[in-house]
């Protein structure tokens, strides 16, 4: 027990250390709550022990303490046994006191590693000066042991082949090894300071103070923690010794780590010679081996019996194969080892640049350098194909594996064969087969054997090589693809020159003021010219010839353009082949300048001269630019392509033709001179002369912009008049500004030293101009052909319709005059399908065509991917992966998404109609409703993706959604309702777009179905807006739900006295002759009651079409009183007698004088 040395006075060396660290516990108690991590509260009050805690003198946290690790963990585990027999202990203070030794114990445990670490290093740091002196000698002393190989046979070079081999990877797997602990011990090094300045502070904090314990904390525990302190104390001091013996050790042993690394280089490089030396007497042998067979079974094949010759020739058929697949293993041996090399060479390069990269930040230095890897890229198309072409392969010679091992199976018995060939023989011939024939015939087969053996070991050892080969080409193209990742990112980022100065000014001036020295380079170009067209003659030929039929057959191509557009601007214009040969005329206008420098920019770039190179490759890009700028220019002739065919503004595209001129002239050549100065490399020249050709050039550009984009500007007024969406318009008014502060972009970035970066960028914001222009002319050719398509078929009804209305009026009377048809149609008259159908296909295809102009700019995105905005929402807490945070790049990407989202959910859906929904059995309304659904679902999805891509999963909105039900169930039932109402509507479908419905009061057809209401369309044309929560919830009657026909009942009063039987047949002839009447049902007329005044008929019948209800009453009205009249059948009207007993004398007096003025007029006497 504890106290028992107490007693006694005797205390053995583990004992000592106990009732020291005892003395020591009220001391770290307090220091213990105050400052340690792993600090216990709240324990009971319990009765404390019978001995007292001497307190001692404080100890040092700088010196160790005195104690053993044996004695104090058999002290710990004392403890911890009477604390759990101790009685008046609570359980809580019992655990607490176990948990504490236990962490005590683990503290002890990790002191020991680290000692035995801090121990090794120090055996490491006394032994480094012998080792580097040790394995320099052993370094001096490598070198190849000499070997004589050339005696071996072929079993022998094969087993020297896998040991060398082997021998290979291990020098590799050292190499790698000592690399890797170079590595580490580099970023080791890095992190040491940190490391012991915590160290220290953790020590600092951990000192004891001075305090008396608290008389309520049971001395057990009291002991417990200071034990687990002096544990932590301890174990502190000795990680402060280890990590300063790990940085003395480090320091000290750098040029061993180095010396190591150079020894297992040399190794390496001697057994890879030692392998390539093994592998070339390897291939050599079976060289010779597979000629031998060949040329021994061909002889055999030529000389042998005719029993014998059958599969003597076989035997010459797989010896020739042998020796190709030899052939073919060589020079799949030669890729392995090629591809390994530039797999090991661009892993190199590709570390080199990234610590370069790293050390080196935004030098200008790091931007020659990136842009120098990147030139030196290794082509990965080839090696893309090979891997994507070798699996087949590796299966085609794994069938020839199986296939040879099944030949050779059969050929091993060989007894069986020579019999059955002797039998084949002589049952075809009379002759019998002599012993020496047979026996030749026995050779030859077990030359088979011989040959399918290799043939079975080559073809196998060819498989494995092949697989190998496409593992490091694999390697190559992942590594290859990294580095160029890389370098996309970074080289934009970093500056490639200096700030421009007076010097990069003085440079340029005296560059273009030395005349003889631009004297003589022209000179040297023009010699360079001179001596290709002697040597390629028919090439300046051709070029003369084009060059001369380009300039003679301009005039004439002009008055055919004019000629063209005359015949386009025509309103009756139904043929699309003036509006071809006017794009034929274009280019063959736009095409005289591109192809003399194109041409002559070729031929330069085929000459070796550096600067002719650099000026051809120049002159082409010149060539290139200018064809796309003169077309538009060219396009916006008067009479040309824009103003007659397509119908753009004849003022717009006068400014553009007048700024395209001023481009092609001023802007042009200055950045060709920027481009060839890039080309031809030189740092000073980029520069300088190179700089302010793209400063000149783009200052050009931005008088041209402004000229041409400002507010008030014929370009700018015709945009914003053809802009009838309002976001359209606001996008054509940040046209101007957003130009303006690309050129302000461009030119601070030259100007700052980012000239790279502002070359590739001008070059791409140029592509995109031309891109938008080219996409645009390609529309509007689209929707000229659909005009004139359109235009002509409506062109042919019309005719149509007007010979039918001419031929009618004919059969009635002469004198009425035909009705003249309009044959006027513009763009608003074609499909709004198709049309849409051509928007959507330029739109996708404007974009892909725009991803590719920037694809080699895109990855220089991925810095954006560093910038953290806030902490992601999706990671779970308990996640290994450590803290997401949502960058600047999830935030683009995701407006990318909704962007995404609203452009496809505005014209997939009509795609999908069109491409689709109109070729299945479905009618308008289902089409309407799978649009809709596919319209929500693209919603749905899209916004899901951006949310998520924002770092918003379901955990961060769950009180969100909570309190916006609870909204949805107050503020927003309606508007919920409506919503789910709609969904109903789509599903269930009681209501369809085209159906007639009646809702409340509202009659007429539904147009659209939203999310919110339904649009009616009346009889008077007026939009009725609807929510859609009415459909559901009211009464609905749908006219044409099942079928459009409705019935139609025709009222009919006759007088009495008419020919009741008559008037039936005369109404069932009404309703026959009319066309709009249905036949099934039949029509019915029904005599229905004797009225007041009339004999009351009705007539009824169904019509196909609610539209012609009102047509067909009309109709039918008019037929049934023309023919009561021609039969004499009168329509009854109500009618009156008024009798009258009595009047006064007034009125007798009245009518007694009209009686007799009527009596004395001249017409009464007469009649």
């Amino acid at each position: 027990m504890l106290a028992r040395p107490y007693r006694h006075g005797r205390a053995q060396p583990a004992m000592r250390s106990l009732l020291f660290l005892l003395l020591l516990s009220a001391l770290f108690t307090e220091a213990s709550a105050l400052h340690a991590a792993e600090e216990f509260e709240g324990s009971p009050a319990v009765a404390q022990a019978d001995q007292p805690v001497p307190t001692p003198e404080e100890p040092s946290a700088d010196e160790p303490l005195a104690f053993t690790a044996e004695g104090i963990s058999e002290s710990l585990k004392e403890l911890k046994a009477k604390a759990i027999e101790a009685d008046k202990l609570s359980e809580e203070t019992r655990t607490e006191v176990a948990e504490l030794c236990d962490k005590a114990l683990a503290k002890i445990a990790e002191k020991e590693k680290l000692e035995a670490a801090a121990a090794a290093l120090q055996k490491e740091l006394d032994e480094a000066g012998e080792k580097l002196e040790s394995l320099q000698k052993e370094s001096s002393e490598i070198h190849a042991e000499p070997s004589d190989l050339a005696q071996l046979n072929a079993e022998e070079l094969r087993g020297k082949l896998s040991a060398a081999d082997l021998q290979v990877s291990s020098a590799r797997e050292k190499v790698q090894k000592v690399a890797a602990e170079i590595e580490r011990r580099a970023a080791r090094r890095l992190v040491l300071p940190d490391l012991l300045a915590k160290c220290r502070e953790q020590l600092d904090k951990n000192v004891p103070v001075q305090k008396e314990a608290a008389a309520s904390v049971p001395p057990l525990l009291k002991q417990a923690r200071g034990l687990y302190q002096a544990a932590r104390l301890s174990f502190l001091q000795q990680e402060l010794q280890w990590l300063e013996q790990e940085n003395r050790t480090y320091e000290a042993t750098g040029r061993l780590s180095l010396a190591k690394r150079d020894a297992a280089e040399k190794q390496l490089q001697l057994a890879s010679e030692q392998l390539k030396h093994v592998q070339e007497l390897n291939a050599k042998s079976q060289r010779i081996e597979a000629k031998r067979q060949a040329t021994e079974a061909r002889r055999t094949a030529v000389n042998a019996h005719p029993a014998v010759k059958e599969a003597a020739t076989l035997n010459a058929v797989l010896a020739e194969k042998n020796q190709t697949l030899v052939r073919r293993m060589q020079l799949v041996a030669k890729r392995i080892a090629a591809a390994r090399e530039l797999g090991q060479t661009m892993k190199r390069r590709l570390g080199d640049v990234k610590k370069q990269a790293e050390f080196a930040e935004n030098s200008p230095a790091i931007g020659v350098m990136l842009r120098s890897q990147q030139d030196q890229m290794p082509e990965l198309g080839s090696l893309r194909e090979r891997l994507r072409t070798r699996p087949l392969e590796i299966s085609q010679l794994s069938l020839d594996v199986y296939e040879w091992e099944v030949q050779r199976n059969r050929a091993l018995n060989v007894d069986k064969a020579v019999e059955e060939a002797v039998v084949a023989f002589e049952a075809s011939s009379s002759d019998t087969l002599p012993e020496e024939v047979i026996a030749e015939l026995r050779l030859v087969l077990n030359s088979r054997v011989e040959i399918l053996a290799e043939l079975f070991s080559n073809s196998g050892d060819c498989v494995t090589d092949l697989e190998k080969v496409n593992t490091e080409e694999a390697k190559v193209v992942k590594v290859t693809e990294e580095l160029q990742s890389f370098i996309a990112e970074q080289v934009l980022w970093v500056r490639s020159a200096p700030t421009l100065s007076l010097e990069d000014v003085d440079f340029t001036n005296t560059f273009w003021s030395s005349v003889p020295g631009r004297l003589n380079q022209t000179k040297q170009l023009v010699a360079n010219l001179l001596a290709d067209a002697k040597q390629n003659s028919h090439w300046w030929a051709m070029a003369t010839c084009v060059t001369l039929v380009l300039l003679v057959g301009r005039r004439k191509v002009r008055s055919i353009l004019r000629a063209n557009g005359e015949l386009a601007a025509k309103p009756s214009a139904t043929l699309f082949r003036p509006t071809i040969v006017a794009s034929l005329a274009t280019l063959f206008l736009a095409a005289t300048v591109p192809v003399v420098c194109g041409f002559i920019g070729w031929r330069l770039c085929r000459t070796s001269d550096g600067f002719a190179c650099a000026a051809g490759w120049s002159l082409v890009w010149f060539a290139a630019a200018y064809a796309m700028l003169n077309l538009v220019r060219h396009a916006s002739r008067s009479s040309g392509l824009g103003t007659n065919h397509f119908g753009w503004d004849a003022r717009a595209l006068s400014a553009i033709r007048h700024s395209m001129r001023s481009l092609e002239l001023i802007a042009l050549p200055l950045l060709a001179i920027a481009v060839g100065v890039e080309i031809a490399g030189d740092e000073q020249t980029i520069n300088s002369i190179g700089r302010l050709s793209l400063i000149s050039a783009l200052v050009v550009i931005g008088v041209i912009c402004f000229r041409l984009l400002r507010p008030r500007g014929p370009l700018a007024s015709s945009l914003a008049s053809t802009s009838k969406n309002s976001w359209r318009t606001r996008f054509v008014s940040l046209i101007p500004p957003l130009a303006t502060l690309a050129i302000l972009g461009l030119l601070a970035a030259t100007i700052s030293g980012y000239h790279y970066t502002a070359m590739q960028l001008t070059r791409r914001v140029f592509g995109s101009c031309v891109f938008v222009f080219a996409f645009l002319a390609l529309r509007s050719l689209l929707m000229r052909w659909l005009l004139v398509s359109y235009r002509r078929v409506a062109i042919q009804q019309a005719r149509a319709k007007r010979k039918a209305l001419l031929e009618a009026q004919e059969s009635k009377t002469a004198d009425q005059k035909a009705v003249e048809v309009e044959t006027h149609f513009n763009l608003g008259d074609i499909n709004q399908q198709a049309r849409n159908l051509v928007g959507v296909g330029v739109g996708l295809a404007f974009a892909f065509t725009m991803l590719w102009n920037w694809s080699e700019v895109l990855p220089a995105l991925g810095v954006l991917d560093h910038v953290e905005l806030w902490t992601s929402g999706l990671a779970p807490s308990d996640s290994d992966v450590g803290t997401v945070f949502v960058t600047l790049a999830d935030v683009l990407l995701a407006f990318g998404i909704f962007g995404f989202t609203w452009f496809a959910g505005r014209n997939l859906p009509g795609l999908l109609e069109i491409a689709v929904l109109q070729k299945l059995p479905l009618d308008a309304g289902a089409r309407y409703a799978a649009s809709s659904v596919t319209r929500y679902m693209i919603m749905v999805v899209g916004i899901a993706l951006g949310v998520r891509q924002l770092g918003v999963g379901w955990q961060s909105v769950q009180w969100l959604v909570a309190a916006m039900t609870v909204g949805l169930g107050f503020g927003l039932q309606e508007i919920f309702a409506n919503f789910v109402s709609g969904i109903i509507l789509l599903f269930e479908r009681p209501a369809r777009v085209g159906d007639t419905v009646t809702i409340g009061e509202i009659t007429g057809t539904v147009t659209k179905i939203r999310i919110r209401a339904t649009t009616i369309v009346d009889w008077d044309n007026k939009e009725l807006i609807v929510p859609n929560k009415d459909f559901i919830t009211g009464n609905l009657v749908n006219w044409t739900l099942t079928t459009p026909s409705l019935r139609l009942i025709v009222k009919v009063g006759i007088a009495y006295g008419s020919d009741t039987r008559l008037a039936t047949k005369l109404l069932y002839q009404v309703a026959t002759e009319n066309p709009n009447v249905l036949a099934s049902p039949e029509p019915f007329v029904m005599f229905d009651a004797f009225g007041e005044s009339s004999l009351n008929f009705e007539l009824r019948v169904f019509v196909n079409d609610l539209t012609m209800y009102r047509r067909l009453k009309h109709d039918l009205h008019l037929l049934i009183d023309d023919l009561f009249k021609q039969h004499n059948i009168e329509i009854a009207f109500p009618q009156c007698d008024l009798h009258l007993k009595t009047l006064p004398a007034a009125a007798h007096k009245i009518f007694a004088g009209a009686t007799e003025t009527h009596a004395q007029d001249p017409e009464n006497i007469a009649a």
